[in-house]
């Protein structure tokens, strides 16, 4: 299960090695959506970039397994007013996995915030089910929103 980003300072200070030493997919920074045709290890000054962007979000979390980073991690953005969330970081180690992880983290800040509605700066490939409904705006980002 995903645990919240800034739990306890252990998490974080493991992610950066995981940047260092486990390839993925970079698909979001700052709120951007990058060409990530492949997937890479970064540098360490990358990844404590990487770590500072994630402190600073509003949200983060991270997918773990055993307290140890893995799959994806997401950090957020979070309009109170509207109550959305905007995706600002996201990596990934399957990148043809993204349209479900995405699904799972409307369901993670749905269960644990509230929020129902996340903008994501990329196009899902798959359309809506039963549980999410897909909208696009007029950049045609994608918008999931939680069904009631």
């Amino acid at each position: 299960m995903p645990h919240r980003f800034k739990k306890d300072g252990e998490i974080e200070r493991k992610l950066i090695t995981y940047l260092t030493e486990q390839e993925s997919y970079y698909l979001v920074s700052d709120g951007v959506a990058l060409s990530a045709d492949q997937p890479r290890r970064f540098t360490h000054d990358e990844s404590v970039e990487i770590y500072k962007r994630f402190a600073e979000a509003d949200m983060a979390w991270m997918g773990v397994r055993h307290r140890e980073p893995m799959m994806y991690h997401f950090a957020v953005r979070i309009d109170p007013r509207e109550n959305k969330a905007y995706l600002m970081e996201y990596l990934d180690i399957f990148n043809e996995e993204k349209n479900l992880h995405l699904k799972h983290m409307v369901e993670i800040l749905s269960w644990e915030e509230g929020i129902r509605s996340l903008h994501v700066p990329l196009q899902l490939t798959e359309t809506e089910d039963d549980y999410i409904s897909v909208e696009h705006d007029r950049q045609d980002h994608t918008i999931l929103v939680k069904k009631a």
